[in-house]
């Protein structure tokens, strides 16, 4: 039988062993085996930091309201962000409402003196730094006081109060709800404000100007 058919021309020089692919060896794993290990490492440390701040923090979560007793010295603001007001409370009182975990943030709005209530801003300070909670005070007659109360507001679970928890307090939530999108009439009912010129005098037109 005629096999002509199975021989391959071949060029002058031409070698079967060099035409064939070379062979590349594996690179070492070294490089993937070290991006692992970084990878893990960052995942410890990722870890580490998320526990640290979970130990940190995990004494100033706050239940939910609905689980909360509120006394009847203390009324929360409208909204979702579980705010309260109320007038100058004594330390007793200021104390059983923050053990019950729901205030992160005191604003207080009267200075000492007659303003007090029996209760210096100082000891209100120190009874907050004890339980761990912020304490401000503030003027509410400074013109920055209701845009700084307002955002403290907004981050929710603040309790407010001057000495009767009726004046000031009022202008500064109420310049808050205002900015929440609450009406006017909202707020003058919410403040117990109806005839409020006419029972307080024209000094407090500058209350009713926050809230317009």
């Amino acid at each position: 039988m005629d096999r002509h058919y199975l021989s391959v021309p071949l060029t002058p020089g031409f070698d079967m062993k060099k035409s064939q692919p070379k062979r590349v060896a594996p690179k070492s794993g070294t490089p993937g085996l070290f991006r692992n290990l970084l990878f893990f490492g960052f995942c410890l440390c990722v870890t580490w930091v998320l526990g640290e701040a979970n130990k940190k923090y995990a004494g100033r979560e706050r239940p939910h309201l609905r689980d909360i007793d509120l006394p009847d010295y203390a009324f929360k603001v409208p909204g979702e962000r579980y705010n309260f007001r109320s007038a100058q409370l004594t330390l007793e009182q200021l104390d059983s409402l923050l053990r019950k975990g729901l205030i992160r943030c005191v604003v207080r709005l009267n200075g000492n003196g007659k303003d007090s209530g029996g209760v210096p801003a100082e000891q209100e300070k120190a009874l907050c730094e004890e339980r761990k909670v912020d304490f401000k005070l503030l003027n509410a007659q400074e013109r920055d006081a209701a845009p700084t109360i307002h955002q403290l507001l907004l981050e929710g679970r603040c309790l407010i109060h001057c000495l009767h928890g009726y004046d000031r307090t009022g202008a500064m939530v109420g310049y808050h709800l205002r900015r929440l999108g609450y009406s006017r009439e909202e707020v003058i009912r919410f403040n117990a404000w109806e005839g409020y010129l006419e029972r307080k005098g024209a000094a407090y037109g500058r209350y009713l100007e926050l809230i317009e």
